[in-house]
This record gives structure tokens, C-alpha cells and sequence, in this order.
């Protein structure tokens, strides 16, 4: 479970660096619902559009010692 976590914070950080630094924010929905279809086809299960939207924002919510944190216990 830690390792899934930190996982899936690392990912929605990542994405969410790449759309505020890329300035893509608007369409980030579509950008979203673009990697989902990639991510799935090369990794499976676990990468819907809702799965990457909730990864997002717990990166959003959580900075990186928080949820290094939480995932140890």
C-alpha cells in the first residue's frame, strides 16, 4: 500500500507540474482523459480518468513529506 500510494502521488505530481509549467491547464481534462487511454493499454488497470483526476489532487493536496508520511503507517 505505501509503495501504491507514493505511486500514485508521484504520478498526479508529475501531471500536474507538466500542465501549470506547460500552461495547459485549460484543456487539462482532455489531456487527462488522453493519457488514461495510453496508461491503461500499457499498464492495465487502475488508470481511468477518474483514477488520474483523484491522483491529481491528492498531489494537489498533499505536498511530498505529508504523504511519504501517511504512507509509512
Amino acid at each position: 500500500n505505501a509503495e501504491t500510494t507514493l505511486l500514485n502521488w508521484q504520478i498526479g505530481n508529475y501531471i500536474n507540474l507538466e500542465l501549470i509549467l506547460e500552461n495547459r491547464a485549460e484543456y487539462g481534462a482532455k489531456i487527462l482523459a488522453t493519457l488514461s487511454q495510453e496508461l491503461k493499454l500499457l499498464y492495465g488497470r487502475g488508470y481511468t480518468y477518474s483514477a488520474l483526476t483523484r491522483m491529481c489532487k491528492v498531489a494537489r493536496t498533499f505536498n511530498n513529506q505529508t504523504i511519504a508520511t501517511l504512507s509509512k503507517n
